[in-house]
């Protein structure tokens, strides 16, 4: 939906909410739905896949917000401010508090401020992260930086770029290649993710401007990869396990999700104003509730207690991350936007 040259996709913040639930609900499923089970469970919830979602539309967002930055360089500083204020003042604040019991503590605080300086600037290394969740932080900020800089040559070269790099990516996942260093990233099977969203950002305004032609394609990408998915095995083994051909059948499965969310909006079906809340809430969903449930589960031995205070545990994170969005995240974003931009 257009307005003021902006688009708002409420419908995908639902989705964005959905899919940080999902991921929960896979931390979780242990003390949540297991709670008596000697042995951990297989993978019955499948929460990982809700980051092949995030990956896809990260990729989705970041091209049709930034449809007007193509072949203008001068623009890339505003760019990399904008993803600055909406990635990394929640990373400070939910790292802050290990520097503090690291110090409280007794523990070598000259490696623990290491870490924190590499997990608050989310560098591309293979370092131990202090929140759970934000290795996936790190694959998202290294595409944003290539996405930057292959942007601001203009969308010929952005796409050749993008073209090239698909192949490359291909070539040395199907040939087994392993990395180690900055090349992890660079070769990432995650990056067809963010490849899959960037296409469909580009495609945007066609599904905008033929809103029943997008729900059947929605419907056809969701079937063809849903049965995909299902026929070559839904993965067990988390994000690691997962072939770049899991991905692919993954990517055009969620491509699907994200088309038919959008088509809500199109269409004028207005979202819950509680789930969109979430939705925006969701960055602080994912990255704060993986702490709160692994200390409950080494904390508590009493399994239904441990049940009963993890469901408790899933609330309270809900309540205090749509309470870090609303008086934390949402106004230092908008306070960092005002003193570094122009306009806004």
């Amino acid at each position: 939906m257009m307005n003021n040259n902006k688009v708002f996709f409420n419908w995908l913040q639902v989705g964005r909410f959905l899919a940080a639930f999902w991921v929960v609900m896979q931390h979780g499923q242990w003390q949540l739905f297991f709670p008596t089970s000697p042995v951990f469970p297989e993978n019955v919830i499948y929460g990982h896949y809700g980051v092949d979602f995030f990956f896809v539309l990260s990729g989705f967002i970041i091209t049709v917000t930034c449809q007007g930055y193509f072949g203008k360089p001068e623009r890339l500083g505003e760019y990399f401010i904008k993803r600055f204020a909406r990635i990394y003042p929640l990373v400070f604040l939910l790292c802050l508090p290990r520097i503090v019991l690291a110090f409280l503590g007794g523990e070598q605080l000259a490696d623990t401020l290491q870490q924190f300086i590499s997990d608050v600037l989310l560098l591309p290394n293979n370092t131990k992260h202090m929140i759970n969740t934000a290795w996936s932080l790190r694959y998202e900020m290294f595409f944003y930086v290539a996405f930057g800089f292959f942007m601001i040559l203009g969308k010929r070269f952005f796409w050749s770029a993008i073209g090239l790099a698909t192949i490359v990516i291909f070539y040395y996942n199907l040939k087994g290649a392993s990395f180690e260093g900055v090349d992890r990233f660079l070769f990432s099977k995650w990056n067809i993710l963010f490849i899959s969203g960037c296409v469909l950002g580009e495609v945007e305004p066609f599904f905008r401007q033929n809103s029943k032609r997008a729900s059947w394609i929605a419907v056809i990408l969701m079937v063809l990869g849903g049965y995909l998915l299902l026929s070559s095995g839904l993965s067990n083994s988390g994000h690691e396990g997962k072939s770049i051909t899991d991905v692919v059948w993954s990517s055009i499965f969620f491509s699907g999700s994200i088309i038919g969310l959008c088509c809500l909006d199109y269409k004028g079906v207005k979202a819950p104003k509680i789930l969109i809340l979430l939705g925006n809430a969701s960055y602080c969903i994912y990255l704060l509730h993986g702490s709160i449930l692994f200390h409950i589960r080494n904390a508590i031995q009493q399994p239904y207690v441990e049940c009963a205070v993890s469901w408790l545990a899933v609330a309270l994170v809900l309540i205090v991350s749509c309470l870090i969005y609303l008086y934390y995240e949402k106004l230092t974003n908008n306070w960092l936007r005002k003193k570094w931009l122009k306009e806004n």
